[in-house]
């Protein structure tokens, strides 16, 4: 088969969860004798064109890493659901190229026109929804004042977490508890806001934005997702498509059980955090947490991986935070191949997140490496955690809850080997690739029937 997998980015400039994803997805539909090509935006800067396109073969998979001109964006960039040159690109692709299906990863920078562009040339498409972009322009249902967004709101209150994403609305904002954003909604809601500068448009675009997502998962052959709080939010939504499946992720096969990542916890507790250094991924929880436990030195270590440059002043003030303590360590990132060894250098792994993360791969890894996981109570990761047989939940946001259950291991050893002998084997990436080239083949054959 010819199988055409669009990704918001590709490795090895970005190495997110979505983008690792597609890379493993890609490898692996190759080496069983499939056609595979990639796009995924690369950049996005001031060229003269539109759009540029920059093709390369990687390990047998053809790569188009697109280049977008900001100029042809509308700002900010959780707005564009349909970007013209974009459109414009996938249409002649698609109907030059003809592969026999379009998956799509996500829709964030590819935005929707990719399904637009495979539904006009009948091919037959498929979206994996991995974040909720489809429902919030910031695409982590988080408003403006760090607050969940946790139902459908009015297209006034999507305007003004997109305002706040400008220093001046943003720090009122969180200054005043998230009383201006509600009272910027409400005068949305009761029309007051019509002669203010630019509001008719945004409210306008959001609208828009959300008729042209709902229109797609509704006219796309099959949306999987990999959680079913996932599914319960498109119905809240209102997006619910016409055929959905739930596949979670599979992890390539890994030998810790044979390697020393099957070993007990070591005589200091390592405490591990992989992922994003970012707000919402709530590592200033962990940090606080930490030093709540107010532990003698060589007690425990904080080992927090992660990219220290991509938001800088939040990583001044996690530094801030951790003032005193030498045993949080800030040790930046890692390439993917490693992640053996980091799981190696922890004993346990927390996902802190205070937004409604889906299916997150961290907790897969530490599974398949034989680490508990304390997690927040938080989306698709209840689905993934077991309380008390294979990790911890903690409520959300709460240093005090997550530092209870960290103190619970870190004191009873026989705790910890327990939820250990409780974690299950995870999902494998062959069990995946098989279930989706299934997919794929029924797709196809229906459109040839």
């Amino acid at each position: 088969m010819k199988i055409f997998l669009v990704s918001p980015h590709y490795p090895p400039r970005f190495i997110g969860g979505t983008e690792k994803m597609a890379h493993r997805l890609a490898r692996s539909f190759t080496a069983r004798g499939h056609s595979v090509e990639v796009a995924a935006v690369d950049s996005v800067g001031t060229q003269e064109e539109a759009l540029l396109c920059q093709t390369e073969v990687e390990d047998g998979v053809t790569v188009h890493r697109l280049h977008l001109n900001e100029r042809n964006l509308v700002r900010p960039l959780g707005l564009n659901f349909c970007n013209t040159a974009i459109q414009q690109w996938f249409r002649e692709h698609i109907r030059s190229d003809r592969p026999d299906v379009v998956h799509l990863l996500s829709g964030y920078l590819t935005t929707g026109c990719v399904l637009d562009a495979a539904f006009e040339a009948d091919i037959p498409s498929v979206i994996t929804l991995v974040d909720f972009w489809m429902m919030c322009p910031l695409i982590t249902l988080l408003r403006s004042d760090g607050q969940l967004c946790s139902e459908p709101v009015e297209p006034a209150r999507c305007v003004w977490c997109l305002r706040a994403l400008q220093r001046r609305y943003r720090l009122v904002d969180q200054w005043l508890g998230g009383l201006p954003g509600a009272f910027f909604t409400y005068l949305g809601k009761t029309g007051m806001l019509g002669k203010h500068p630019g509001y008719r448009e945004e409210e306008r675009w959001i609208r828009q934005r959300r008729e042209f997502n709902r229109r797609l998962l509704q006219k796309v052959d099959v949306v999987i997702t990999q959680s079913r709080f996932f599914e319960e939010k498109l119905k809240e939504y209102d997006m619910l498509p016409r055929r959905m499946i739930y596949a979670p992720y599979g992890l390539e096969k890994s030998n810790h059980r044979e390697g020393s990542g099957s070993q007990g916890k070591s005589e200091k507790f390592r405490i591990g955090y992989l992922g994003q250094i970012a707000a919402h991924k709530g590592v200033h929880v962990l940090v606080e947490a930490y030093r709540l436990l107010n532990l003698p030195p060589g007690r425990a270590e904080l080992r927090l991986y992660g990219d220290l440059g991509t938001w800088p002043s939040y990583v001044r003030s996690l530094r801030t935070l951790a003032r005193g303590r030498e045993d949080v360590l800030f040790l930046g990132p890692f390439p993917g191949h490693e992640i053996g060894r980091i799981m190696d250098e922890c004993d346990v792994i927390v996902t802190p997140s205070i937004w409604y993360e889906n299916h997150p791969t961290v907790i897969l890894e530490a599974f398949d490496h034989g680490k508990p996981v304390i997690a927040s109570d938080l989306g698709g990761m209840i689905e993934m955690v077991r309380h008390g047989v294979d990790g911890f939940l903690f409520e959300a946001g709460n240093p005090r809850s997550l530092a209870e259950q960290l103190r619970k291991l870190i004191e009873d050893p026989f705790l910890y080997e327990r939820l250990r002998a409780g974690i299950q084997p995870v999902r494998r990436l062959d069990e995946e690739v098989t279930d989706l080239e299934l997919l794929y083949m029924e797709l196809v054959e229906s459109r040839r029937g």
